[in-house]
């Protein structure tokens, strides 16, 4: 008998579910498997990963698929803990509180720097959203810089973390996802 799989994916903040609900159309697409089951967990800060991820796995997740295969997807950004001596969160932990609980498969989709670096992949399409020509060059080191530059050019603010619906929408998948694909294998195999 085939065990049913869920995928179990935690996020840090409202831009990063947005983005990746919308990834996970695109992965549903491209591979031609739309039911596939996925939970969406926005834990709203990096900082509380430590406490909320292992409670509400047990809590909600174990509960509602009790005689699944749970896949668990920790999704964040890796600028907190490149720099930091001691970074805010030991994965490892997390880790083990949710082996104890009961997955085995737990997989890291780090953005590398931050999640904003993915956007910016696609500058036609932020161009186009906020209605300002493709500039020459793009001040700022990361993506988040980048973004914020290229919102002010359209006297617009850019937050990170708070919902960017609208321009998170006008993204071309399409051309993000070539450039990210290797680096979220895991979630694709685990869902086809």
């Amino acid at each position: 008998m085939k065990v049913e799989k869920v995928a179990i994916l935690y996020v840090e903040g409202d831009s990063d579910l947005i983005f990746y609900k919308r990834l996970f159309q695109f992965i549903r697409e491209i591979n031609g498997k739309p039911d596939s089951k996925v939970e969406f967990i926005n834990i709203k800060g990096v900082g509380k990963f430590a406490s909320k991820v292992p409670a509400k796995y047990k809590n909600e997740i174990v509960t509602k698929y009790p005689h699944y295969e749970h896949n668990i997807f920790l999704a964040y950004d890796t600028d907190v803990f490149e720099l930091g001596q001691k970074p805010p969160i030991d994965w490892n932990i997390i880790e083990e509180k949710l082996k104890l609980i009961g997955s085995p498969f737990i997989f890291h989709l780090k953005a590398e720097k931050m999640i904003e670096d993915w956007f910016i992949n696609d500058l036609e399409g932020i161009c186009k959203n906020l209605k300002i020509d493709i500039p020459r060059k793009i001040k700022g080191h990361t993506g988040h810089e980048k973004l914020q530059g290229l919102f002010k050019s359209a006297n617009r603010i850019y937050q990170k973390g708070y919902n960017s619906n609208s321009f998170i929408e006008s993204l071309n998948l399409s051309v993000i996802f070539p450039k990210i694909e290797k680096l979220i294998n895991p979630l694709i195999e685990k869902l086809y």
